[in-house]
């Protein structure tokens, strides 16, 4: 079981470099098949979307598929999640995508399909795997319950100990720096691993791997 961690993708060619390391394939026959479901509820432009996708082809090929597991039949989504090398869920918001794992069976079904393919999360994606944080510190990083960004969710699929905290220091996330982490990390016994936009946390085998700057606050 291999998970790939980040923020906005291959935002470099230090973190290409070491997902190819996970093949025993040529780059450039690495197929992936994207899972846009956490961008679905997202009101606005998708420009970073298309941006993120063009990095997979220009780091690796254009052989990429889009699979909704909420738009197809399961035994769709199935079918072409293992036709691909590599399960590819993009960021948007985190709490509808795990609503979408739920709903569609791919909860069921993700230690399966992880025997065989590497997983990659990006922003949202990443965060789903890991744990929840703690009600608390939920929301005082993302605010009140019964909005997009807390709908009072109680786990995700835990995959890793730990809670993953994307976009650190990124423009677009105003805020979102060592001293807001450190203030959640007050709020809970958790580990937390915060990642700016070319850092990644690369899981397999049970061990965890840190590329990049990864800031990891003292918790309560």
């Amino acid at each position: 079981m291999t998970l790939f961690l980040c923020s906005s993708g291959f935002t470099s060619a230090k973190l290409a470099d070491r997902f190819v390391e996970l093949f025993s394939k040529p780059r450039q026959d690495i197929s992936f098949a994207v899972v846009p479901n956490a961008m679905n509820l997202q009101q606005g432009s998708k420009s970073w979307f298309i941006d993120e996708v063009n990095r997979i082809a220009e780091h690796f090929s254009d052989n990429i598929d889009f699979v909704d597991i909420e738009a197809l039949p399961q035994s769709i989504w199935l079918e072409r999640l293992l036709a691909a090398d590599v399960i590819y869920f993009i960021g948007g918001e985190n709490e509808p995508l795990f609503n979408a794992m739920e709903v569609s069976g791919f909860q069921n079904h993700v230690l399966e399909l992880l025997l065989t393919k590497v997983y990659v999360g990006t922003s949202a994606g990443a965060m789903v795997t890991g744990q929840r944080l703690g009600k608390e510190a939920f929301e005082f990083m993302y605010g009140p319950e019964g909005t997009l960004a807390n709908q009072g969710l109680t786990n995700y699929l835990n995959i890793f100990d730990g809670c993953f905290i994307p976009h650190l220091d990124a423009p677009d996330f105003p805020g979102r720096n060592k001293d807001l982490v450190d203030q959640v990390a007050k709020r809970t016994s958790q580990k937390i691993y915060a990642l700016d936009e070319y850092s990644a946390l690369v899981y397999s085998n049970g061990k965890l791997e840190t590329l990049g700057e990864v800031y990891e606050p003292k918790s309560a």
